[in-house]
């Protein structure tokens, strides 16, 4: 699967989305590109949290995004699998299937940024 393919169409229309609702949908990038800076956590963490919790709540788009940009701030393969392994907990069953496309979407980004391709 592309995953960078999945990943710009949906930043297409989430671009899309927010010229569409105004304020809302400024607001709610704010609140996104706020939350996400270094702070008390880095802004990896931040990403596997994400990761982690769009696998609990079966967000393909969550857990392709927060993927990308984990592995784009180093995130290692063991770091996924850890997030992954917390998911699996919260998730239940379901989060078996999410956490495999994690794990999937990861190896595609670690094999990207390997062959020094922009991610």
């Amino acid at each position: 699967m592309n995953y960078r393919k999945e990943v710009r169409d949906m930043r297409v229309m989430n671009k899309r989305m927010y010229e569409l609702t105004g304020s809302a949908g400024e607001a709610q990038n704010t609140l996104y590109e706020e939350a996400m800076k270094d702070g008390a956590l880095d802004r990896k963490t931040k990403e596997l949290i994400g990761l982690g919790i769009g696998i609990c709540v079966h967000c393909d788009a969550c857990i392709y995004g927060h993927t990308e940009k984990a592995v784009m701030l180093g995130a290692t393969i063991e770091e996924i699998a850890d997030a992954c392994k917390v998911a699996l907990i919260m998730g239940g069953g379901p989060g078996t299937h999410y956490s495999a496309k994690a794990i999937d979407c990861a190896e595609f980004y670690l094999k990207l940024k390997a062959e020094n391709e922009a991610l």
